[in-house]
């Protein structure tokens, strides 16, 4: 029997005097004024209020009185069953142990799990929703971009020529839904896949690389690079997730109708990681090699680029320092691939490919 002392508060009264309780093994309780030793009351059957660590758990019984006890960690029998998250609360070992596994439990669910899943997700969005997210994206685009103001026979020129090029890699190779011209002053020379195939390339751009069709090409090979590994819907996929998840987590469900209708919109701006712009990378040159073109027109396209984007390096397709690999790796890994050529094998990977995307990945790690 133990005895815990406290205030007993009389029923429909705000009244309360000191007493003390006392605890037996049938859960029976029973209180006594501590001036007197009076019995207030005795009772099996009561209420506990809500048990929260550091306050005091009051026992309501059934004629409406209540015991408050003195001690804040006393909790009858009765109820000790139930409290184990208020002794986890108090318990420092699991207080630290919490503060460590949330962020690393967060951290690894949005940049490990929610990707990884995006990825297997992506092989089974249905054709008419990623034609869809193209249209919406499209949309989106057409707020900022003008309508192409080349002719629209060098347009079915260039859409021919890549067109014929991209067949000629074989049926494996996944073809772009459409390929549009926009014209783009304040962007200048740029191209972009969209994530459910169309590519787009600005009037600046196809007007810098006129008499350079490979260059032209080798730009629109790494767009098509984005095409063949849908990075376009793993991203949509993956930001898609993570929003839905936080709008949960913070109880916002009412938006989350918003954020899958405005994901096509707000991707239309975003970049791709480093990793998929090297897998883009790869591909456009390895392609090349396939159309016994060489990795030189990639590195042309380059240097015409950056050349034009020496002043303004944070809007250009070859200034993706922030996500994609700079400009100089990427032409050093082309010029290994053209001294190495026979070094590609039939799966068509590159060792010198092979190992930039080793390097890289260890320095993605780092960071």
């Amino acid at each position: 029997m133990q005895q815990h002392f406290g205030f007993f508060q009389y029923p429909a009264s705000s009244q309360q005097i000191d007493a003390y309780l006392y605890e037996h093994a049938d859960f029976r309780l029973d209180v006594f004024a501590t001036a007197t030793g009076e019995r207030l009351h005795t009772d099996t059957e009561f209420n506990c209020g809500e048990i929260l660590p550091g306050l005091p758990c009051e026992l309501f019984f059934a004629d409406g009185s209540c015991f408050i006890p003195k001690d804040p960690s006393y909790v009858p029998a009765k109820y000790q069953r139930k409290t184990w998250v208020a002794k986890f609360e108090s318990h420092r070992i699991g207080i630290l142990s919490a503060l460590v596994l949330v962020p690393v439990t967060c951290a690894w669910l949005f940049f490990v799990g929610i990707p990884a899943f995006a990825k297997a997700l992506v092989p089974y969005t249905p054709e008419p929703l990623a034609e869809f997210i193209d249209q919406q994206s499209l949309v989106a685009i057409d707020t900022f971009l003008e309508p192409s103001k080349l002719p629209i026979t060098e347009q079915e020129k260039l859409r021919a020529e890549w067109s014929a090029a991209f067949k000629n890699l074989g049926p494996e190779i996944t073809q772009p839904r459409h390929i549009d011209f926009r014209d783009a002053e304040e962007i200048g020379p740029n191209a972009f896949a969209l994530p459910g195939g169309t590519m787009i390339m600005t009037d600046q751009l196809a007007t810098l690389l006129k008499d350079n069709p490979d260059a032209s090409l080798a730009v629109m090979l790494h767009e098509l690079g984005h095409v063949q590994h849908r990075h376009g819907l793993q991203m949509m996929a993956s930001s898609a997730s993570t929003a839905v998840i936080a709008a949960v987590l913070f109880n916002d469900l009412e938006s989350v109708s918003e954020i899958i209708i405005g994901g096509a919109s707000s991707l239309v701006q975003a970049k791709f990681s480093r990793g998929m712009e090297t897998e883009a990378d790869d591909f456009a040159n390895q392609s090349l090699l396939k159309l016994d073109k060489s990795p030189q027109a990639f590195i042309d396209a380059m240097a015409a680029l950056a050349k034009e984007h020496k002043d303004d390096q944070k809007d250009s397709w070859t200034s993706y320092f922030s996500s994609h690999p700079e400009i100089k790796a990427r032409i050093d890994a082309a010029k290994k691939l053209i001294a190495t050529p026979e070094s590609t094998s039939t799966d068509g990977k590159n060792p010198a490919i092979e190992e930039r995307s080793a390097d890289e990945k260890a320095a993605e790690s780092k960071n």
